[in-house]
Order: structure tokens, then C-alpha cells, then sequence
């Protein structure tokens, strides 16, 4: 049997952490065990945490806020350098399944992939999908898989190969992530699950979702606008410059150059035909940032890369002087 950390990402959320991490602990199949990566929080999540008496729960409070990746990253870095042979990944807002961990245990060693993750279905529809699934070939661009009924039908031995919504119930071989390389923590948010998914994929690892193990998520946490240029996705206020910055950094690296100044193109002219001018100019400069990967826009790569170091040495020398780890 493997040795499988489980790592919970949490921001601001202590009420959502607490369903999430008794889901955690609750598994047929238990993780050996739970980082909670406590990203600055400032909402009571680091007395919830210094409270509990569980030892399997290894709480890292970090000074910063590293953003979804630099949390991952630290999760997956943190499991490795702890002799863990497996990392099983989700942020706060999800909630698996109860046998979610035992399923994708089962695939790991069955159908030797290095990334499984479990089928992200909706909280409020568990018969839809809560992010579409697309095949993540270079180059492809064929349909999406939307419900949970498409994708057991379109499943080949129970798995979605080449499918993923990453950091949603994620399970990867820590040697197959260390192969790869390091997460990109300055993306911050939004994209770098994907960017890291595609890693494996280019690289020839088996990646997949496993569709019998589920995991439910609330939907998307960005809204679609028409306008006369056609829809487009608007993300929340404030994080405008990690969504258009990674959106063409991906689509760059994914599907060319050309590809992706046309959507950065389209995509700022649908921003000033709903009305956001400033916006839709700053999606070209954003973009332009994540299409030469030169991330020197606040936050720059620079600093994203300094506060993590920090933070990672930190927790390196907890885990070091903690009987817990």
C-alpha cells in the first residue's frame, strides 16, 4: 500500500475548511497524512486549526497568501521531501466522496497513471458536471463532456484518459510531479492546475479522471457576459490580471502564438463592448505578460517566487521539529 498525504489549500474559508477536512478524515480508505496549507488566513482558521488534537493534521500557516499554486506546490514539495509516495490534492471548497481516495488508489496502481483525479460533479446538481471535461491532447479542440452521465459513457475501463479538472480531488505520484518540475506558483490562481496537468500529459504520464470516484465542487466562480462580439467569461474584481495573464499564457503554450493573441484580441474588444474600457485595454497588456511568460506585472514573478521560497523553508523546518511529521 501506498503512503498518501492528503493536502488541503484553505483562504478566509474556516467553515468550508471544517466540511472539507472531516471529509478528508472520514475516507474508507484514510490519507497517512493531512498538510492543511493555511494561506494567510485571517478569518479564525489558525485557532480552528491549532485547536484540533487529531495527529494526523499537520497545520502550515503561511505569513503570505501564496495563491492556490504556491499552496499546491508547497503541498506537493512538502509530501515529497516527507517520503510520501502519493499526494492527494483539494482545496477547501470541495468535498469528496467518502470512498473518493480508496477508487483512486485502486486506478493508480491498476492502470499505472501518475495523476487520477476523481469526476468534479456539481453541489447543487450532482448530475452535472461543475467544470467541463475536454481531452487534453496538444492541439485538440473537439467537444466537451458536460454531465456525469457523458462521461461514464465516454469512460474506457472506467477511466477518462488524457481528462482532468486538477486540484479537485487530485491523487499524483510524487515521484511523477518531482519528473515533470515544480508547479508555476507566480500564475497564483486560476490556470496553474492546468498548465501542470499538461506537463504530465506532454511528458507521456498517464493522466485521467476516474469516474467512479466523485468529488463535488460549487460551479465556476466566473460569470458569462454577451455581447455583440459574443460571450465572454468575466472574472471576479481583483483577480483580473492572474485569469487574462494565464488564460494566454496556456493558450500559448497549448494551441501557438497565433492562437492566442486572437483570443487576447477578441477577448479585450468583448471587455469594451460590455463596458469595462480599462479592462478590455488591460487584457492586451495582461496577456502580453503571459504570452512571453515575462511576468514582471504586479504581483511579478519576482516577488511571488521570493514569498514562497520563505514560506517553503519555514514549513520545511516545522515538519523538521514536528513529531507530527
Amino acid at each position: 500500500m501506498m503512503r498518501i498525504a492528503c493536502a488541503l489549500v484553505t483562504f478566509n474559508r474556516v467553515e468550508l475548511l471544517k466540511g472539507a477536512l472531516a471529509a478528508a478524515l472520514g475516507q474508507s480508505r484514510a490519507p497517512d497524512r493531512v498538510f492543511v496549507i493555511n494561506n494567510a488566513s485571517t478569518d479564525g482558521t489558525r485557532a480552528y486549526l491549532d485547536g484540533l488534537e487529531d495527529p494526523k493534521v499537520t497545520a502550515i500557516h503561511t505569513g503570505t497568501n501564496l495563491g492556490g499554486a504556491g499552496g499546491f506546490r508547497m503541498a506537493i514539495d512538502l509530501a515529497a521531501a516527507n517520503g510520501f509516495d502519493a499526494v492527494w490534492l483539494f482545496d477547501d471548497d470541495g468535498m469528496p466522496d467518502a470512498g473518493a481516495l480508496e477508487v483512486l488508489e485502486a486506478a493508480l496502481d491498476r492502470s499505472g497513471l501518475a495523476l487520477a483525479n476523481s469526476l468534479v460533479v456539481s453541489q447543487t446538481d450532482p448530475a452535472q458536471l461543475a467544470f467541463g471535461l475536454i481531452k487534453e491532447t496538444p492541439g485538440y479542440q473537439g467537444p466537451s463532456i458536460f454531465t456525469v452521465a457523458d462521461a461514464e459513457a465516454a469512460a474506457i475501463d472506467g477511466l477518462l484518459l488524457d481528462m482532468a479538472n486538477p486540484f479537485n480531488g487530485t491523487l499524483v505520484r510524487c515521484a511523477a510531479a518531482n519528473a515533470i518540475g515544480p508547479m508555476r506558483n507566480e500564475m497564483f490562481l486560476w490556470g496553474d492546475e492546468v498548465e501542470f496537468m499538461r506537463r504530465f500529459i506532454r511528458r507521456g504520464l498517464r493522466v485521467a479522471t476516474v469516474a467512479a470516484a466523485r468529488h463535488r465542487h460549487p460551479q465556476p466562480k466566473t460569470t458569462t457576459v454577451q455581447t455583440r462580439f459574443g460571450p465572454t467569461r468575466v472574472p471576479s474584481k481583483g483577480r483580473e490580471v492572474y485569469f487574462y495573464r494565464n488564460r494566454t499564457f496556456n493558450l500559448c503554450r497549448h494551441l501557438g502564438v497565433k492562437y492566442a493573441a486572437k483570443d487576447m484580441i477578441k477577448t479585450a474588444l468583448r471587455n469594451m463592448a460590455r463596458g469595462a474600457i480599462a479592462e478590455g485595454f488591460m487584457t492586451i497588456v495582461w496577456g502580453l505578460d503571459g504570452m512571453f511568460d515575462l511576468y514582471v506585472m504586479r504581483p511579478s514573478r519576482g516577488t511571488l517566487h521570493a514569498a514562497w521560497q520563505a514560506e517553503f523553508q519555514s514549513a520545511l523546518i516545522h515538519c523538521k521539529t514536528s513529531v507530527e511529521c
